[in-house]
């Protein structure tokens, strides 16, 4: 395992581990601009002797290249007497020595690290590369002495930022100031909803300036406290001494410490744990079990398409933005209604009420992500009463005339990673973080809509995204219950899993709302959703470095509010369509699987058309089919058929896929 900063944008090369032999990691990070090459190797003392070589022949093919090279790791090659001339007695460490000679390394651990053994090893390609070398105690339990040293490298500047200090806030001056002002004359002064809600924001912002400190927040790693750093630095001092003096009597007087200072660090961690278990801050539960459970990464070294190395935050927050805009689909011309209504239509419109309001941002969960009208969450929620008035009117005026404030239509964009390697920026989902007050207001539109679909059934039962009652484990629960019943009785059983390629990016605006008229929302609420949707605008976001803001061609914000609902009204007949030819299926959002029991070719050949189904519908939506991602599952005594998707076959799994 190899830790280090994300500053240092690192950037995986190359991995392997073969069980009983040897672990090679292998990364390159950037360096003021400069690329530094640093593997980790760990290779176990019976290691067989091809191997051996088999790892020095990977460490050779990755010095292979112009950076500065540091490895560094456990070896355990205990024959070898690291002089200026190095000499071994064995094969194996005489192989090594001759790939050092090769390479040109510089070895620089002289004192032992496991008894009298200098098993543990810092080679450089270059001689100034590394400087003051320690052998250290032992980390944890390790029966191995640790290695410290530094590496010659410029460190970013910095390390902190300016923040608003939240905690200190005058917020009783602040609400005299925000009741004294006249909140309909000031924004009288102006036409368009557009130039009110910026007014709106101003003062809000210029409130802020007015009456909440600024504070300095270090970027570096939490300090553990001043007893655990004393006791650290006491460790160190016995292990230097027992290094010194050789004598059993000096070793047990640092294992005596070293176990009083595990003690000590394990009971200060736990103590952490409890604090935050009985604070009652949900918030800082979720946090801190994220932290141990997922921590945080941020997107490390990438690489564009030419293969070239991108380290610099807005070269990277670049790259994301041109890889996110490819996922849009051009635009179409100005949506036509080509069909009736076919569900009843909603007969009255919608009002904002400032008890709505209210209620709904005083009970809003803590966010703590920057938005784009950068007015902080806390400070909307301490002023929740102070602004809920021009709030309440502002939405009401937008939604009468379907205009909506620009801010409402950008989002900063975060990359996801989805899988692996992580140093391709298509690996990445991008989550859109939108304004605090859009999404309010699409909080309580959502109501409204989510009211009107359940009414009438509009949503299939069949589908289980973002359905009241229903769930992922709803999803799987009701197929295994179908897929039981058929294997029970003996017969065969094919399941197709499709995948759509970026779906809620491809949501054709045009014809979404179509589909909106067609499940019968009021028109309101259609010209609405047509005006937020349209001239959307995103960037994308590393480590407070802005791309330039791109232009968003179709799809629903991932993240947003409405965007669920919205495709699921987008894909409300496709699951009908499906079970009406004698088809199972089973949805959940975009990821539908169909499913029929299989006796003879009649069988298979309706499960094909229904594949045909699925696809015609996919491309008449403009939704793209992902043939590679597309699986089929057989299960039950069959011969196993063969299906096809845009006239390829489907891959074939052999277990129940979303199952962990």
């Amino acid at each position: 395992m190899l830790l280090i900063k994300n500053q240092y944008s690192p950037i995986e090369v190359f991995s392997e581990a073969v069980d009983d032999a040897y672990e090679i990691l292998c990364i390159d990070m950037d360096s003021a601009g400069n690329t530094i090459r640093l593997l980790v190797v760990y290779r176990a003392p019976n290691c067989p002797g091809d191997k051996s070589e088999q790892l020095f022949k990977a460490i050779s093919d990755m010095l292979a290249c112009n950076a500065p090279c540091i490895i560094t790791g456990d070896f355990n090659l205990p024959d070898i007497i690291w002089t200026e001339v190095p000499q071994a007695t064995f094969r194996t460490s005489k192989s090594f020595i001759n790939m050092c000679r090769s390479h040109c390394l510089k070895q620089f651990v002289n004192d032992p690290t496991h008894d009298n053994h200098v098993l543990d090893l810092i080679l450089t390609t270059d001689k100034n590369l590394v400087k003051n070398i320690q052998v250290k105690a032992p980390l944890g339990c390790s029966d191995h002495a640790s290695l410290a040293y530094h590496v010659n490298i410029m460190k970013k500047a910095n390390n902190f930022i300016i923040s608003k200090d939240f905690k200190h806030a005058d917020f009783v001056s602040a609400k005299e100031y925000l009741n004294q002002i006249d909140w309909y004359g000031s924004l009288s002064q102006v036409q368009s909803v557009d130039e009110k809600y910026e007014m709106f924001i101003s003062i809000l912002k210029h409130c802020i300036e007015l009456f909440v400190p600024s504070k300095r927040i270090s970027l570096e790693t939490p300090k553990f406290p001043p007893y655990i750093h004393k006791l650290f630095c006491q460790r160190s001092t016995l292990w230097q001494k027992a290094m010194y003096e050789k004598s059993e009597s000096s070793f047990t007087r640092y294992r005596i410490l070293n176990d009083r200072f595990m003690k000590k660090l394990n009971k200060y961690n736990g103590s952490v744990e409890k604090n935050v278990i009985e604070s009652g801050d949900r918030h800082a539960f979720y946090k801190f079990l994220n932290s141990r459970l997922r921590p945080k990464q941020k997107p490390p070294g990438l690489e564009n398409d030419n293969g070239e190395k991108i380290n610099d935050d807005l070269e990277k927050a670049e790259l994301f933005a041109d890889t996110f805009e490819r996922y849009f689909s051009p635009c179409t011309t100005h949506f036509v209604i080509e069909s009736k209504n076919l569900f009843p239509q909603m007969n009255d419109s919608l009002w904002f009420n400032h008890d709505e309001v209210y209620e709904n941002l005083v009970k809003w969960s803590n966010c703590y992500s920057r938005t784009p009208d950068d007015v902080p969450f806390v400070f909307i929620k301490e002023m929740a009463c102070e602004i809920t008035g021009p709030l309440t009117f502002i939405f009401n005026l937008s939604f009468m005339r379907a205009e909506v404030p620009k801010k409402w239509k950008h989002s900063l964009v975060t990359p996801v990673p989805k899988k692996p390697p992580f140093h391709k920026a298509n690996n990445y989902r991008p989550i859109s973080i939108t304004s605090i007050f859009a999404r309010l207001f699409e909080k309580i539109l959502k109501k409204r809509i989510v009211h009107h679909l359940e009414s009438n059934t509009i949503i299939s039962q069949h589908q289980h995204g973002f359905q009241r009652g229903k769930s992922t484990v709803t999803a799987m629960l009701s197929a295994l219950n179908d897929w039981t019943q058929v294997i029970e009785n003996g017969k065969g059983l094919d399941v197709i899993y499709f995948d759509f390629a970026k779906a809620f990016d491809s949501v054709v605006h045009d014809k979404l709302m179509t589909k909106l008229y067609q499940v019968g929302l009021h028109h309101r609420i259609v010209k609405w959703i047509e005006a937020f949707l349209s001239n959307r605008t995103f960037q994308v976001c590393i480590n407070q470095r802005y791309s330039s803001i791109r232009n968003v061609h179709s799809g629903v914000p991932q993240g947003g509010v409405l965007s669920p609902i919205l495709f699921n009204i987008y894909t409300y007949e496709l699951p009908e369509l499906i079970t009406s030819e004698g088809i199972g299926c089973i949805a959940f959002a975009d990821d539908i699987k169909i499913y029929s029991s299989i006796q003879n070719e009649e069988d298979t050949r309706k499960l094909q058309e229904a594949i045909g189904l699925v696809e015609k519908w996919s491309h008449q939506w403009n939704l793209p089919l992902s043939v590679e991602k597309t699986k089929a599952l057989s299960m039950g005594s069959k011969e196993q058929s063969t299906y096809t998707l845009c006239s390829l076959p489907i891959p074939k799994v052999n277990e129940i896929l979303g199952i962990e």
